[in-house]
């Protein structure tokens, strides 16, 4: 998928529906930011959405369906995905050159 907008985001989590447009940007903005394209590679958007999702989740518009149950610490569902394909793409060693 290319870069996400709010409607692309929306159509793909449905559960984000009602969510203003302009809180979904600013968690996909937030989202890019902070990660790094080289460590996801063609995975980079697919990370972007899991982890706008979890920010979606945790604020307070998130709800507490979303919580994975076992973690107890406050984790979604969106972060642990995101977890699983960090540890997926970026599991060796990396030096910054």
């Amino acid at each position: 998928m290319a870069a996400w907008t709010a409607a692309t985001f929306k159509a793909a989590r449905q559960e984000f529906a009602s969510i203003a447009d302009a809180s979904v940007t600013l968690a996909l903005n937030d989202a890019t930011s902070e990660l790094d394209p080289r460590v996801f590679g063609d995975t980079f958007d697919q990370a972007v959405g899991l982890l706008a999702a979890h920010k979606l989740s945790v604020s307070p518009y998130g709800q507490q369906a979303r919580l994975e149950p076992k973690s107890g610490d406050g984790t979604t569902t969106y972060f642990a995905e995101l977890q699983r394909l960090t540890r997926k793409r970026a599991g060796g060693f990396w030096a910054v050159g």
